[in-house]
């Protein structure tokens, strides 16, 4: 049974020993799937409760499963950004992310978002909940908080800001495949709310 996390769902999801398949920008172990933490997921779920929403599946005391959505910049897109099943069982999978479409799309969403790493077993587990891959992502990440000592800040390049959003999306018009536009967004405010929040 697939339910809305309480209180009392704390005990049951610190025992959640699976993988967290989804990606997201500022957890995800680069090269492979993180192992779904309890402590740091209720940290996060607390912090940001009144955006996004949560779920776990299971039997009695026991979880098999949990997921959790949020809305990215806007209403129209939301994004799965936990999925903590096992990888052998796509019953809970499909019952969790079917709560997370229901959810987000009774708050106006249009399109919601679920990133995996490059493998064909868990795009089969996602599947049949309607999920359809629409573009693939080659990620980049340059380890600790700090700027490459040796390079010079390059003096054309500024932080962008609001008034950036339209030159932008005609960017992204000119260069992204059509297919892969109908799934992030093919208005400016479908492609606005599919950003990530900049942090």
């Amino acid at each position: 049974m697939t339910h809305p996390i309480t209180v009392a769902d704390t005990i049951r999801i610190a025992a959640l020993g699976e993988p967290d398949w989804a990606i997201n920008p500022w957890g995800a172990a680069w090269g492979g799937h993180r192992l779904f933490s309890p402590a740091g997921f209720l940290w996060e779920y607390l912090r940001a409760r009144p955006r996004g929403a949560a779920w776990v599946a299971g039997k009695g005391l026991k979880a098999s499963g949990l997921a959790s959505a949020r809305p990215r910049s806007g209403p129209t897109a939301w994004v799965v950004d936990h999925l903590v099943t096992p990888r052998h069982d796509d019953v809970p999978c499909c019952e969790l992310l079917e709560k997370a479409a229901i959810h987000a799309s009774r708050r106006g969403a249009q399109r919601l978002f679920l990133q995996l790493l490059d493998d064909g077993q868990l795009m089969e587990m996602v599947r049949p909940s309607g999920f359809v891959p629409c573009a693939q992502v080659l990620l980049f990440t340059l380890p600790g908080q700090s700027p490459l000592p040796s390079l010079e800040p390059v003096p054309s390049l500024r932080q962008r800001e609001p008034g950036d959003d339209l030159p932008l999306f005609r960017l992204y018009n000119a260069t992204t495949p059509a297919d892969a536009r109908s799934g992030i967004g093919v208005t400016l405010e479908q492609w606005r709310d599919a950003q990530e929040p900049r942090q």
